[in-house]
């Protein structure tokens, strides 16, 4: 038994941001979890063993919280990692050879960021693995953590020495299955007053029709990771805002991966592969040698893929001062108004809601359709910060061009304010509001300026 925990001991590392201690003081109780009577998966691959310290009062959830994070029992567990399981198989298109055997310790979370601890011991080329989980965390963190256990068991099989599984990969894969799984993938105790098994919120719509579709809002406000940033998550990284973003990258890069020429099957590759290498860089290009040659060729092609799923560039984006001009420009265009038919037209600015509510739809129909256009086009060197407020500008106008079309008034020049013109100048006047309130200090002040001079 000595021997066991000291190989035990060098083998555990906590499953965080790809951070290694030593802690085999996390396993001490298995044998007297055993004797509470252990739950087995339907596989039998996952043994679950109920708390030793289930005297103590769980942590508390209320507000937000109880919503956000699930309190795991030993017998929703083994459900919860055998479709974890099979919706990893699926998407890897993978048979199920499991040979290492993995026992999960539940006990009493003392917080609601406490890692969960993954451990293997070695005998030979035979492995088993632990995992030392808190009974309460989020959905996505317990599907996470399995998925790169699941993945280390696949990699270490007839191998003497450990895999280590790339962060953007455990990550990627989970958040890639919790999007596209048919079935909810994470089960928890009932609503209190509520008969029957709780299914978390992460998959309670059903299927998803596009995986990526949350992956794509993340990525419109945030800047994508580049290649450097998912190999080496920085610290906190994982956690809030940043792990959002990071996950929703790590999910776009394997997604685009799998749909590279037999990407599965260089992906399977890989993984089986993790083991023979000190890095995952070598195990990569060996098992997707028929797509990249070097790492510098994954780099531009992951550059690419990012500016065809974002729509940007981001080595090519403006400053933030000539974004903000340039938004400026086609939120205020300047046009020219005759006062009298025998004078000379004015060159002056309005507003997008100056021209629906002034012009007849036969006058608006070429402004706004070149706003659209010119909207899309700044989309693509715009500064991060202004991405998403230049998309819903872009929106509203389309959405109020087909509403046009739709009604029928786009075919013939119409004056006053229907219920379509009414609504749109509305949504502007909010769009408008919240471009003042993002807008920097130094550009309020120049705005305010100009506008004193246009008035004058």
């Amino acid at each position: 038994m000595k021997k066991l925990f000291v190989i035990v001991g060098l083998g555990l590392f906590v499953w965080e941001a790809g951070a290694q201690v030593e802690l085999p003081e996390a396993f001490r109780n298995n044998l007297k979890r055993a004797a509470a009577g252990p739950h087995s998966s339907l596989s039998g691959q996952f043994v679950i063993y109920e708390p030793s310290d289930a005297f103590l009062r769980p942590i508390p959830l209320d507000g937000a919280a109880r919503s956000n994070y699930v309190r795991v029992e030993a017998p929703f567990l083994a459900v919860t990692c055998e479709r974890v399981k099979k919706a990893l198989l699926a998407e890897l298109q993978a048979s199920d050879h499991w040979r290492g055997k993995i026992s999960v310790s539940l006990h009493r979370a003392r917080s609601l960021d406490e890692m969960v601890v993954i451990g293997t011991s070695q005998s030979g080329t035979d492995w088993s693995y632990y995992m030392d989980m808190p009974d309460t965390l989020e959905p996505s963190r317990l599907v996470s953590a399995v998925v790169n256990v699941l993945l280390l068991e696949m990699a270490n099989r007839n191998s003497d020495r450990s895999a280590e599984i790339p962060t953007w990969l455990a990550e990627g894969l989970a958040r890639q299955l919790i999007r596209s799984s048919a079935v909810p993938l994470v089960l928890d105790q009932p609503a209190p007053g509520r008969a029957g098994i709780g299914a978390s919120f992460l998959q309670s719509e059903g299927v998803r029709r596009d995986p990526l579709a949350t992956a794509n809002d993340e990525l419109r406000a945030h800047p994508p990771l580049s290649l450097d940033e998912l190999t080496w998550p920085a610290d906190g990284q994982l956690a809030g805002e940043a792990g959002e973003s990071y996950r929703s990258s790590a999910q776009l890069f394997v997604h685009e991966l799998i749909q590279l020429d037999q990407g599965r099957a260089c992906l399977r590759n890989m993984v089986e592969q993790l083991a023979r290498h000190l890095n995952w860089q070598m195990a990569f290009l060996d098992a997707f040698k028929s797509h990249f040659s070097t790492q510098l060729e994954l780099e531009k092609w992951w550059d690419l893929r990012l500016v065809t799923f974002t729509g940007r560039d981001l080595a090519q984006t403006w400053p933030a001062a000539e974004s903000w001009d340039k938004l400026d420009e086609i939120i205020l265009p300047a046009v020219e108004v005759r006062t009298a038919i025998n004078q000379l037209p004015l060159r002056t600015q309005l507003n997008l809601q100056a021209i629906i509510r002034e012009w007849d739809f036969a006058q608006q129909a070429g402004v706004l359709a070149q706003k659209i256009q010119q909207l899309f086009v700044l989309r693509m060197h715009v500064s991060q910060d202004l991405v998403s407020l230049v998309d819903d500008y872009r929106q509203v106008l389309d959405a109020y061009m087909k509403q046009r079309a739709k009604s029928g008034t786009g075919r013939r020049a119409i004056m006053g304010l229907d219920k379509i013109a009414r609504e749109t100048i509305a949504q502007l006047d909010t769009l408008d509001a919240r471009r003042e309130e993002l807008r920097p200090v130094q550009q309020s002040v120049q705005s305010a300026d100009a506008n004193i001079v246009l008035t004058h």
